[in-house]
């Protein structure tokens, strides 16, 4: 939270060593004052025989945010956002946005 907005990152990270990397990310803005609530969804995902040719480490170590702090942990931020971007399903758009009232309306 920011003193004119709301920013949220929700990311599924999932390592499969030897066969996947796969990220999800959702984000959500929301400007106070203003009536919606923007959404943003990206995919990413790499088979682990393709990382070297996508430009990536295929070394296990280097995926590894259980026990990542400080330089460490911002190399795998770096790492995770060069991994191919893939297409979402055609129900899932990857920009949308919704009016508060809606919301409210939807809740009570």
């Amino acid at each position: 939270v920011m003193p004119k907005c709301l920013f949220v990152l929700c990311r599924l990270f999932v390592r499969v060593d030897y066969v996947t990397i796969r990220v999800r990310d959702v984000r959500v803005y929301h400007r106070f004052g203003s009536k919606e609530i923007f959404r943003d969804f990206t995919w990413r995902e790499c088979r682990w025989d393709n990382l070297v040719s996508c430009g990536l480490p295929d070394d296990v170590g280097r995926w590894r945010v259980e026990d990542a702090t400080g330089e460490a942990a911002a190399s795998i931020q770096a790492l995770l956002g060069r991994l191919p971007e893939q297409s979402l399903p055609t129900d899932i758009p990857s920009h949308s946005k919704i009016e508060l009232e809606e919301l409210v309306a939807r809740e009570g």
